[in-house]
């Protein structure tokens, strides 16, 4: 994916962490275009009792915590996950923990 390009910061949408390719596991990175080397990353997962929600539900939202972060130095990761009933628990919480590894593996790309 290219990043959009704002004056101080980049944004990689739609980014796919399952291996599903489900529409629901995917990620957005926002970083700031001045990157220190070892720059923090903050993971943001909407709230919604699992059942509703996502990071395009709340737009705002979702872009104002990864703008911030980026604003602030910091690699912002806003992450949807399936909800319920497509899914049952545990599957949201295993969702949220394969965007995790994601980032672990590959945030040093962007």
């Amino acid at each position: 994916a290219l990043p959009i390009s704002s004056d101080d910061i980049y944004i990689w949408k739609d980014i796919a962490y399952g291996a599903n390719n489900h529409v629901k596991q995917q990620l957005d990175i926002y970083t700031p275009k001045v990157l220190s080397r070892r720059a923090p990353v903050l993971i943001f997962a909407h709230g919604g009792t699992w059942q509703r929600g996502g990071r395009q539900h709340l737009l705002h939202v979702s872009e104002n915590v990864g703008i911030t972060c980026a604003n602030r130095g910091i690699i912002g990761v806003v992450i949807s996950y399936r909800l319920s009933p497509e899914v049952k628990h545990p599957d949201h919480v295993r969702d949220v923990l394969s965007a995790l590894k994601w980032v672990v593996s590959n945030i040093h790309k962007y």
